[in-house]
Order: C-alpha cells, then structure tokens, then sequence
C-alpha cells in the first residue's frame, strides 16, 4: 500500500487515504500511522488521512461479516475518530476538520463514479445499484448533470426538528442511503439521517485540540487542516 501511494505522490497526484473503521479494526489505527511514518508519508503535503466509519449497505442481511462486525453508533465512531485524528495530527500528518459530517460524493455537486463498465453513479457507496446510477461516460455530460439535478434531495431546513438544530445546516441531512436503509419506505435519495449524537460528542473535544494546536503553533494549524 505505501509503495503505490509513493508511487502516487512521485507522479504529482495526491492522495485521500480513507481508513474505514467497525469494531473489528478500530484499535489498529495506531499500527497503520506507524507503517505510514515508517515510510515517512507523515512529511507529504499531497496526502491525507480521512477516519470514516464502516456502515451497513443495501445487502448488508446477507452479508456473514456484519453479523460479528458491528458498524460504530454514532456515538463511539466520534470518539474513535477523535483518538485517531489527535494521534494521526500529532504524528505530523494532512487530515481533514472534524466538524465535517463526511466526504459524500452524492452531496458535492461536480462529483460523479465511474465504474469498470462505464456507468456513472452520484453515491459511492451505491455503485452499482439503480438508485444512485445517473448516466454513462458515453453520454453527453448535459445528459447526465440533468439526471443529477432531478435527484430530489433532503432538505432538513424544512423538517421542524432539524429547524431547531444548533447543527444546522453542517449536517446536510446526514447519509441519505444510511436513511434509505433505516426507513426502507423512503426511496433514495429521499430522508434525513440524524447525526446529532456524532456531533454532541465530537464538539468538545475538537474544540479542545484545536485550542491547543492554535496556542503551541497556529501556523502548524493551518498547514495540517484542509
């Protein structure tokens, strides 16, 4: 793995390393930072470490591994993840702000995946399923972009819980398949998955890091942060 992210980097690319974490992996994050810093990718400046969070897809019923690898609540993956940003930070290395609710492709508006067949797809996690495919590299690009546009989003700002959220509009309505799967009867990419909870926990600690890091070296803040 580190050879092909150097070989990455020594081409002028960057690199998002994502480390999806569950119950089963989620105490080995300090021996994947120490294979890394080996490799002394800690000093590249194209590359970040991204902590996300194992869940439940579509088929997941039918899957042997979720039976003994529970995917985090909210809850524990906002502390895990602190752990992990605090150390990964410390050992010198690019990660994303905390207050962030996750990277959703479906959400960021010039983002599109394309699979070994061509197909383009608004949700990566959905890749080759119907609800989130949107057109084919074949197509002209109006084609497709008219497709995304008539996907009908969530809109929390309309929902009179959400209405009275602190965290407003950070969350964006959460996951929208982590929805769908929650409420089968709302299609995707309909509904709002509450992350409420990852953000009652990660708020204070954040707040704390960053207090800290700003006090011993602001400039240090802005060079590790994106």
């Amino acid at each position: 793995m580190a050879s092909t992210i150097r070989g990455v980097l020594q081409a002028g690319g960057s690199v998002v390393l994502s480390v999806n974490m569950d119950s089963h992996n989620m105490n080995a994050v300090t021996e994947l930072l120490e294979i890394l810093e080996q490799q002394g990718l800690n000093r590249e400046k194209n590359l970040m470490i991204y902590f996300a969070a194992v869940r439940y897809g579509p088929d997941y019923r039918s899957l042997p591994y979720f039976e003994t690898h529970k995917p985090l609540s909210l809850e524990t993956y906002a502390k895990v993840r602190i752990r992990a940003f605090r150390e990964a930070m410390n050992r010198g290395f690019r990660v994303p702000e905390l207050f962030s609710g996750g990277l959703c492709s479906l959400k960021t508006a010039n983002t599109l995946i394309v699979d070994t067949y061509g197909n383009l797809y608004k949700c990566v996690t959905l890749t080759g399923t119907s609800d989130a495919w949107v057109g084919t590299v074949r197509e002209p690009v109006e084609v497709v972009y008219r497709r995304v546009a008539q996907l009908d989003m969530a809109e929390p700002w309309k929902n009179p819980e959400c209405a009275s959220c602190v965290y407003l509009p950070m969350c964006t309505g959460g996951c929208p398949q982590q929805a769908m799967i929650e409420h089968p009867e709302t299609p995707f990419p309909h509904g709002i998955w509450c992350i409420k909870p990852y953000f009652d926990h990660i708020f204070p600690d954040a707040l704390e890091i960053y207090e800290q890091q700003r006090q011993s070296s602001p400039r240090r803040v802005l060079d590790r942060l994106i």
